[in-house]
């Protein structure tokens, strides 16, 4: 399952990496996003949720459903391959941003 799962983690944020950017907005083409974009791998996944938030917030609700995706995975396979963590903790917090950002990102 572990496997699977990073396969699967790989192989979205490969397909996103080689993605067209959009073509809504050019301020979002900057070196500086695409500094932040690859620098959002190396992050721990709760940052991923504020950076769709953010990209939400700002009308890049494309961008955002990708990266909100991107990390909810992300998060799964953290907590998989961290059984010990408590349930009040991450999994807790992960659940909390589900039920809040994915809301909003959802509708």
């Amino acid at each position: 399952m572990k496997r699977l799962l990073s396969t699967l983690l790989l192989a979205t944020l490969t397909a996103y990496a080689h993605a067209a950017p959009a073509a809504t907005d050019v301020t979002m083409t900057t070196a500086s996003q695409q500094d932040t974009d690859a620098s959002l791998p190396k992050k721990h996944p709760s940052e991923l949720y504020l950076h769709a938030k953010q990209l939400f917030e700002t009308g890049h609700k494309d961008e955002a459903v990708t990266w909100f995706y991107i990390d909810q995975l992300r998060w799964r396979y953290h907590l998989l391959a961290h059984p010990e963590l408590p349930p009040d903790g991450e999994p807790a917090t992960m659940d909390a941003l589900n039920a809040t950002l994915g809301q909003a990102i959802n509708e």
